[in-house]
């Protein structure tokens, strides 16, 4: 009986480390002092489709995007956010698309998607100058990787963006033809 009960705790102690997902870490550490936090909700962003139709091809997809920076922040809060950003390195549903280091700094790009399309994608920087990007919404896997490199940018949405009636929260969009 005692070993079960320690076998327990041990599952339950780790349970957290697992678990962990960017949303977990931006408000574990939006409050702190010296933290500074943006959120850039539904409306903003179709506010910048219209009043900057240049960023219209980069932010397809994107219904909402949050920020935290931790530049100002003492060495002990930045490495407990470099331990948290581990963790997230380590959670399944992510896919780690590219990792950078130089000096003492490592950058991350993180998505979680179905391959097509990516629900979620992280940008991480941890090192001296910390900070925590999460973008939301149905983006196109392909842009993403085209963003950063990896491919060219193919269109494999069949202009459901440029469709009226479309809107990210639905699969498809509703055509009259």
């Amino acid at each position: 009986m005692k070993k079960l009960v320690i076998l327990l705790l041990a599952v339950l102690l780790t349970l957290p480390a697992y678990s962990r997902n960017a949303d977990e870490i931006i408000s574990e550490f939006r409050n702190e002092k010296h933290v500074e936090y943006v959120n850039v909700g539904k409306g903003m962003t179709r506010l910048a489709w219209l009043f900057a139709p240049m960023l219209a091809p980069s932010l397809r997809g994107v219904m909402s995007i949050r920020l935290i920076d931790l530049d100002d922040c003492d060495g002990g809060m930045k490495h407990r956010f470099g331990d948290r950003v581990r963790d997230l390195l380590s959670n399944s549903a992510y896919e780690e698309l590219a990792t950078e280091s130089r000096d003492n700094e490592r950058s991350y790009i993180l998505a979680r998607n179905n391959g097509t399309i990516a629900s979620e994608v992280v940008i991480a920087h941890t090192g001296d100058a910390c900070s925590l990007i999460v973008f939301k919404g149905k983006i196109p896997m392909s842009l993403v990787r085209g963003i950063i490199g990896e491919d060219d940018v193919i269109d494999d949405t069949d202009g459901i963006y440029d469709d009226p009636y479309y809107t990210p929260d639905t699969d498809e969009s509703p055509r009259i033809e």
